[in-house]
């Protein structure tokens, strides 16, 4: 295992979200989030207003598709 910030032991569960966020490429992201703001709060608001654009595109997609088709049947 690998230290972990505080040079504390890693976990399974750490070990598993950074393989989550390599897999995903999110690091630089993050990492570059982190050092910018210090406080967990300012860490989300930044979170919140980099993926807003992409809910609002999944968004009207989705609200397109079903203008097109409102008799979309329900996942099985």
């Amino acid at each position: 295992m690998r230290a972990a910030g505080l040079l504390l032991p890693d976990t399974p569960a750490q070990a598993a979200l950074r393989q989550r966020i390599d897999e995903w490429g999110m690091f630089p992201f993050l990492d570059h989030a982190i050092a910018i703001n210090p406080s967990p709060r300012q860490f989300t608001e930044s979170l919140v207003i980099f993926l807003e654009p992409f809910y609002d595109n999944l968004y009207e997609a989705l609200m397109e598709q079903f203008a097109r088709d409102p008799d979309i049947p329900p996942a099985s």
